[in-house]
Protein backbone atom coordinates (compact mmCIF):
# COMPACT_ATOMS: atom_id res chain seq x y z
CA UNK A 1 0.00 0.00 0.00
CA UNK A 2 3.11 2.80 0.68
CA UNK A 3 4.05 2.91 -2.94
CA UNK A 4 0.81 3.68 -4.05
CA UNK A 5 2.16 7.02 -2.16
CA UNK A 6 4.49 7.50 -4.79
CA UNK A 7 1.73 7.99 -7.43
CA UNK A 8 -0.02 10.66 -4.89
CA UNK A 9 3.22 12.60 -4.38
CA UNK A 10 3.40 12.74 -8.46
CA UNK A 11 0.28 13.67 -8.30
CA UNK A 12 0.34 16.55 -5.82
CA UNK A 13 3.20 17.89 -7.28
CA UNK A 14 1.60 17.89 -10.78
CA UNK A 15 -1.01 19.87 -9.39
CA UNK A 16 0.58 22.19 -7.03
CA UNK A 17 2.96 22.89 -10.45
CA UNK A 18 -0.41 23.58 -12.55
CA UNK A 19 -1.71 25.80 -9.47
CA UNK A 20 1.75 27.93 -9.64
CA UNK A 21 2.25 28.16 -13.23
CA UNK A 22 -1.38 28.45 -14.80
CA UNK A 23 0.07 25.04 -17.41
CA UNK A 24 -2.54 22.27 -18.23
CA UNK A 25 -2.27 20.09 -15.68
CA UNK A 26 -1.55 16.92 -18.34
CA UNK A 27 1.86 18.44 -19.35
CA UNK A 28 3.16 18.63 -15.55
CA UNK A 29 3.14 14.98 -15.05
CA UNK A 30 6.92 14.41 -16.61
CA UNK A 31 8.37 17.96 -15.11
CA UNK A 32 7.17 16.47 -11.57
CA UNK A 33 9.14 13.55 -11.99
CA UNK A 34 11.75 16.06 -13.75
CA UNK A 35 11.47 17.98 -10.37
CA UNK A 36 11.17 15.00 -7.25
CA UNK A 37 14.79 13.71 -9.11
CA UNK A 38 16.32 17.39 -9.02
CA UNK A 39 15.34 17.52 -5.38
CA UNK A 40 17.03 14.05 -4.46
CA UNK A 41 19.58 15.11 -6.76
CA UNK A 42 20.45 17.88 -4.30
CA UNK A 43 19.88 16.07 -0.93
CA UNK A 44 22.52 13.62 -2.70
CA UNK A 45 24.87 16.20 -3.27
CA UNK A 46 24.88 17.28 0.25
CA UNK A 47 25.38 13.86 1.46
CA UNK A 48 21.49 12.99 2.93
CA UNK A 49 20.10 10.94 0.68
CA UNK A 50 18.28 9.24 2.19
CA UNK A 51 15.98 12.08 3.94
CA UNK A 52 15.44 13.28 0.38
CA UNK A 53 11.92 11.37 0.52
CA UNK A 54 10.95 12.11 3.71
CA UNK A 55 11.87 15.99 3.34
CA UNK A 56 10.09 16.28 0.14
CA UNK A 57 6.73 14.70 1.49
CA UNK A 58 7.36 16.72 3.98
CA UNK A 59 7.28 19.77 1.93
CA UNK A 60 4.23 18.70 -0.40
CA UNK A 61 2.58 17.89 2.97
CA UNK A 62 3.13 21.86 4.67
CA UNK A 63 2.62 23.83 1.12
CA UNK A 64 -0.67 21.29 0.25
CA UNK A 65 -2.04 22.96 4.14
CA UNK A 66 -0.89 26.24 3.57
CA UNK A 67 -2.72 26.65 0.29
CA UNK A 68 -5.90 24.22 1.07
CA UNK A 69 -6.19 27.39 4.19
CA UNK A 70 -5.54 30.01 2.74
CA UNK A 71 -6.99 29.50 -0.70
CA UNK A 72 -10.49 28.41 -1.78
CA UNK A 73 -9.68 28.84 -5.34
CA UNK A 74 -6.88 26.14 -5.00
CA UNK A 75 -9.14 23.71 -3.08
CA UNK A 76 -11.51 23.84 -6.70
CA UNK A 77 -8.81 23.37 -8.23
CA UNK A 78 -7.26 19.84 -6.12
CA UNK A 79 -10.52 18.92 -6.73
CA UNK A 80 -10.98 19.02 -10.59
CA UNK A 81 -8.03 17.95 -11.22
CA UNK A 82 -8.56 14.89 -9.44
CA UNK A 83 -10.65 13.61 -11.95
CA UNK A 84 -9.07 15.42 -14.73
CA UNK A 85 -8.54 12.94 -17.59
CA UNK A 86 -4.57 13.04 -17.28
CA UNK A 87 -5.26 11.97 -13.30
CA UNK A 88 -7.21 9.57 -14.13
CA UNK A 89 -4.73 7.87 -16.75
CA UNK A 90 -2.10 8.44 -15.04
CA UNK A 91 -3.38 7.04 -12.10
CA UNK A 92 -4.96 4.33 -13.25
CA UNK A 93 -2.11 2.77 -15.94
CA UNK A 94 0.26 3.18 -13.06
CA UNK A 95 -1.70 1.02 -10.94
CA UNK A 96 -1.90 -1.55 -13.73
CA UNK A 97 1.39 -1.49 -14.48
CA UNK A 98 2.31 -1.83 -10.38
CA UNK A 99 0.69 -4.92 -10.94
CA UNK A 100 2.09 -6.32 -14.15
CA UNK A 101 5.49 -5.78 -13.32
CA UNK A 102 6.26 -5.54 -9.12
CA UNK A 103 7.75 -9.07 -9.47
CA UNK A 104 9.79 -8.75 -12.54
CA UNK A 105 13.41 -9.31 -12.54
CA UNK A 106 16.58 -8.14 -14.15
CA UNK A 107 17.56 -10.10 -17.04
CA UNK A 108 19.79 -7.58 -19.62
CA UNK A 109 23.43 -7.38 -18.93
CA UNK A 110 23.57 -3.46 -18.46
CA UNK A 111 20.82 -3.63 -16.22
CA UNK A 112 23.51 -5.77 -14.12
CA UNK A 113 26.76 -4.02 -15.29
CA UNK A 114 24.75 -0.62 -14.43
CA UNK A 115 21.75 0.28 -14.30
CA UNK A 116 20.34 -2.11 -11.56
CA UNK A 117 22.93 -1.88 -9.88
CA UNK A 118 23.88 1.94 -8.74
CA UNK A 119 19.78 1.81 -7.97
CA UNK A 120 21.03 -0.73 -5.19
CA UNK A 121 24.09 0.61 -4.24
CA UNK A 122 22.42 3.87 -3.48
CA UNK A 123 19.63 2.03 -2.02
CA UNK A 124 21.85 0.07 0.83
CA UNK A 125 24.61 2.96 1.09
CA UNK A 126 21.99 6.16 0.99
CA UNK A 127 24.11 7.68 -0.86
CA UNK A 128 24.76 8.78 -4.91
CA UNK A 129 26.84 5.73 -6.82
CA UNK A 130 30.03 7.09 -6.88
CA UNK A 131 30.08 8.10 -2.90
CA UNK A 132 29.34 4.20 -2.16
CA UNK A 133 31.91 1.76 -1.95
CA UNK A 134 30.12 -0.30 -4.82
CA UNK A 135 32.41 -1.46 -7.58
CA UNK A 136 30.35 0.47 -10.22
CA UNK A 137 31.03 0.07 -14.23
CA UNK A 138 30.07 3.55 -15.31
CA UNK A 139 30.26 6.03 -11.86
CA UNK A 140 30.28 8.70 -13.99
CA UNK A 141 26.74 8.86 -15.95
CA UNK A 142 24.22 11.30 -14.84
CA UNK A 143 21.74 9.93 -12.29
CA UNK A 144 18.53 11.24 -13.47
CA UNK A 145 16.75 8.02 -14.28
CA UNK A 146 18.39 6.00 -10.93
CA UNK A 147 17.68 8.62 -8.97
CA UNK A 148 13.95 8.85 -9.90
CA UNK A 149 13.65 4.94 -9.90
CA UNK A 150 16.17 5.03 -5.80
CA UNK A 151 13.31 7.57 -4.74
CA UNK A 152 10.55 4.84 -5.82
CA UNK A 153 12.57 1.92 -3.82
CA UNK A 154 12.51 4.47 -0.83
CA UNK A 155 8.99 4.20 -0.14
CA UNK A 156 9.45 0.02 -0.25
CA UNK A 157 10.66 -1.61 2.87
CA UNK A 158 13.29 -4.03 1.03
CA UNK A 159 14.83 -3.84 -2.34
CA UNK A 160 12.72 -5.37 -5.19
CA UNK A 161 14.18 -5.14 -8.97
CA UNK A 162 10.17 -5.22 -10.06
CA UNK A 163 10.22 -1.43 -8.64
CA UNK A 164 12.73 -0.39 -11.08
CA UNK A 165 10.48 -1.46 -13.58
CA UNK A 166 7.02 0.21 -12.06
CA UNK A 167 9.63 3.66 -11.43
CA UNK A 168 10.19 3.59 -15.46
CA UNK A 169 6.41 2.78 -16.37
CA UNK A 170 6.06 6.28 -14.38
CA UNK A 171 8.16 8.10 -16.22
CA UNK A 172 6.84 6.71 -19.44
CA UNK A 173 3.21 7.12 -18.33
CA UNK A 174 3.91 10.29 -17.21
CA UNK A 175 5.10 11.43 -20.49
CA UNK A 176 2.44 9.85 -22.30
CA UNK A 177 -0.21 11.50 -20.75
CA UNK A 178 0.26 14.49 -21.89
CA UNK A 179 -1.46 13.77 -24.95
CA UNK A 180 -4.75 14.36 -23.00
CA UNK A 181 -4.06 18.32 -23.05
CA UNK A 182 -7.23 19.98 -23.48
CA UNK A 183 -8.97 16.48 -23.51
CA UNK A 184 -12.22 16.71 -21.36
CA UNK A 185 -14.17 13.65 -19.07
CA UNK A 186 -16.77 13.69 -21.78
CA UNK A 187 -14.64 12.84 -24.85
CA UNK A 188 -13.78 9.39 -23.32
CA UNK A 189 -13.13 7.44 -27.08
CA UNK A 190 -10.42 10.34 -27.83
CA UNK A 191 -9.02 9.76 -24.41
CA UNK A 192 -8.54 6.29 -25.21
CA UNK A 193 -7.47 7.22 -28.80
CA UNK A 194 -5.18 9.64 -27.67
CA UNK A 195 -3.50 6.88 -24.94
CA UNK A 196 -3.46 4.41 -27.63
CA UNK A 197 -1.99 6.38 -30.44
CA UNK A 198 0.84 7.68 -27.76
CA UNK A 199 1.50 4.29 -26.73
CA UNK A 200 1.79 2.95 -29.99
CA UNK A 201 4.53 5.69 -31.25
CA UNK A 202 6.45 5.02 -28.32
CA UNK A 203 7.79 1.44 -28.88
CA UNK A 204 7.95 1.73 -32.78
CA UNK A 205 11.42 1.75 -32.39
CA UNK A 206 12.59 1.27 -28.88
CA UNK A 207 10.43 -1.15 -25.99
CA UNK A 208 10.67 1.66 -23.05
CA UNK A 209 8.73 -1.00 -21.11
CA UNK A 210 10.84 -4.20 -20.60
CA UNK A 211 13.88 -3.00 -19.59
CA UNK A 212 15.25 0.25 -17.10
CA UNK A 213 17.50 1.99 -19.56
CA UNK A 214 17.34 5.38 -20.18
CA UNK A 215 17.66 5.73 -24.14
CA UNK A 216 13.67 4.96 -25.01
CA UNK A 217 13.56 7.45 -21.99
CA UNK A 218 15.31 10.30 -23.18
CA UNK A 219 13.64 9.60 -26.43
CA UNK A 220 10.25 9.91 -25.18
CA UNK A 221 11.35 13.33 -23.11
CA UNK A 222 13.05 14.80 -26.13
CA UNK A 223 9.14 14.11 -28.44
CA UNK A 224 7.64 15.75 -25.14
CA UNK A 225 10.04 18.55 -25.30
CA UNK A 226 8.78 18.97 -28.93
CA UNK A 227 5.58 18.67 -28.20
CA UNK A 228 5.61 21.37 -25.22
CA UNK A 229 7.83 23.71 -27.80
CA UNK A 230 5.08 23.24 -30.20
CA UNK A 231 2.10 24.03 -28.08
CA UNK A 232 3.99 26.62 -26.34
CA UNK A 233 4.67 28.66 -29.31
CA UNK A 234 1.49 27.82 -31.04
CA UNK A 235 -0.33 29.82 -27.62
CA UNK A 236 1.53 32.79 -28.19
CA UNK A 237 0.51 33.12 -31.57
CA UNK A 238 4.37 32.54 -33.35
CA UNK A 239 3.51 29.80 -35.08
Amino acid sequence: MELIAVVAVVLLVAVLLAWITRIDLAYLFAPAIFLITGWSLIFGLLGYLGLAMESLVLFIGITLVFYLVRSSGFRRHLIKSCYAPSTVAFASLSLISLYKSKDWALSQWDEFSHWGTVVKAMYEFKALGPATPADLWAVNYPPGVSLFQYFVLDFSPYWREGLLFWATHLMVISLLVSVLAKTTQRLVIEVFFKLFLALVASVVFFNPLDNIYSDPLLALAFGFSILISINAATLEGRW
